[in-house]
């Protein structure tokens, strides 16, 4: 009996309340559930182009449905053509009792977006056929991978310390441990730790993810989310790593090493990046991994730390994970007593410093309200036109000068590079323009603050200083990252 408020209801009324089948019919096989595939919009398991479907039938009516029944079973793929099998029984089917079904065909759902599998149920004689249809929506999708570039993860959206990751991010179930995201390095127990996360520079603001040395094994693994390669050309990895072994000097280092997990198949490709050793440094380094050979796939990255050796005095962590496309043609140098510029410590692709010298393009960041320095360097008082566009290297060359790498298609008469923009001209007595001038060492230094804008590329600069002797030079071009 079913009350509410202490009043007994009738059958009518608990079929209206409760959306329930008060009659039981005499005949009714019930789809009354889509087995698998068993992944959901919002879970991040991958899904493929051959995912088994598979059914649960029950026997709702009041007769048992005897061997050798025949029930008619079908699906069908976001609307597609509807594959039809057959279930035949091979014992009684008593009413309550269920059996599941898997088809022999199989469901394509690799591609990127949503995907609808309906399946429905047909038996002569069945007298409730609503329960005989059901349909299930799967993200293979958009939403759940990550399309857009830059990719940033800070792990700032962490809610407190602790082992949970930000979401889409995974630890690996099947490691020696997890890895655990702290923001204040006085919280920590390890011997080589952080003093602050890198994003803020600040102890006590931010997160990082962070490994303490006290744990001994050979796989701590924590997963990216999956990352779909297919408009990236020359995707790079960068990411920044606190890993100062401070035992005495020959003891062997914990290692940080970076996987590719390819999908959907799942084959891990180790050591793409890594392993690396400690810094022996008591500050944060960066770090870069070439995946231009992934260019084109989706995947995952994982980072996979080893503490086996039994080193208690190296901790490893790690913070502002980006993936960005960083075209690795061949740029213009920095030309020494000619033409140098340098935005916030650049390096290139390879992962070289300005003073390097090495071919460009290089890249610099910068956060908002943050430092946006640039240093220049030529021969002594001569003008310099700041110049800005979409990074293209080898847009243009001009023997003696050197090669533009901004710009999009060369005009057919000027030669030049078209939506190539200038900001500043030290020929021009307008304005801050006159400042862009080199003092009598050759040098120009000019401070700015970062806008604030929105993660991501901001634009690409290259500098024409002019000379005494060819007339005029180009530098190697710095694209510039907001981080």
């Amino acid at each position: 009996e079913f009350r509410i408020w202490g009043r007994a209801l009738s059958a009518a009324e608990i079929q209206a309340v409760m959306n329930v089948q008060v009659n039981a019919k005499a005949i009714d096989a019930a789809l009354v559930e889509i087995v698998s595939p068993t992944r959901v919009a919002g879970t991040a398991n991958v899904l493929t182009a051959t995912e088994a479907v598979s059914v649960r039938v029950s026997n709702l009516g009041l007769n048992p449905m005897p061997p050798g029944t025949a029930l008619n079973l079908s699906f069908n793929t976001d609307g597609g053509t509807m594959v039809s099998e057959t279930l035949t029984l091979t014992s009684v089917l008593s009413t309550g009792e269920s059996v599941s079904f898997t088809f022999s065909a199989t469901a394509d759902l690799s591609a990127v977006g949503t995907h609808t599998i309906d399946v429905g149920l047909s038996y002569p004689g069945d007298l409730q056929p609503i329960n005989d249809s059901r349909f299930r929506q799967f993200g293979g999708s958009a939403g759940h991978y990550i399309t857009e570039f830059p990719y940033i993860e800070n792990f700032d959206s962490v809610l407190s310390h602790g082992t949970r990751p930000p979401v889409t991010w995974k630890q690996d179930q099947g490691d020696s441990g997890d890895w655990a995201f702290h923001n204040d390095a006085a919280l920590l127990t390890g011997n080589s730790m952080p003093p602050f996360d890198h994003t803020t520079g600040v102890a006590g603001q931010g997160y990082f993810a962070y490994l303490d040395s006290g744990s001994i094994g050979s796989e701590y693994n924590i997963l990216s989310p999956i990352i779909d390669l297919g408009t990236n050309a020359e995707p790079m990895l960068e990411f920044w790593m606190f890993s100062n072994n401070t035992s005495l000097v020959g003891e062997a280092d914990n290692v940080l090493s970076v996987d590719i997990v390819l999908q959907p198949s799942g084959t891990i490709v180790q050591d793409v990046g890594g392993p690396f050793v400690s810094t022996a440094l008591s500050t944060w380094a960066s770090v870069r991994v070439d995946l231009s050979a992934y260019a084109g796939q989706i995947v995952q990255i994982r980072f996979r730390a080893d503490l086996s050796n039994n080193q208690t005095t190296h901790d490893i962590s790690i913070d502002d994970v980006r993936i960005i496309d960083f075209p690795s043609g061949v740029g213009q140098p920095p030309q020494p007593g000619l033409a140098v510029m340098e935005i916030n410590n650049s390096f290139n692709l390879a992962g070289l410093p300005l003073s390097s010298l090495a071919d460009g393009p290089y890249l610099a960041q910068a956060t908002p309200g943050g430092p946006f320095d640039f240093h220049f360097e030529g021969q002594a008082d001569q003008a310099i036109i700041l110049l800005f566009g979409n990074l293209n290297p080898g847009a243009a060359t001009f023997p003696m000068i050197g090669q533009m790498d901004i710009g999009g298609v060369p005009d057919p008469l000027t030669g030049i590079p078209t939506s190539v923009f200038s900001l500043f001209d030290g020929t021009n007595l307008s304005g801050l323009n006159p400042l862009f001038r080199t003092n009598i060492n050759g040098v120009l230094d000019v401070f700015f603050q970062t806008p604030t804008v929105p993660p991501g590329v901001l634009t690409t600069f290259q500098a024409a200083i002019y000379n005494s002797g060819i007339g005029i030079a180009l530098s190697n071009a710095v694209r510039l990252e907001i981080q």
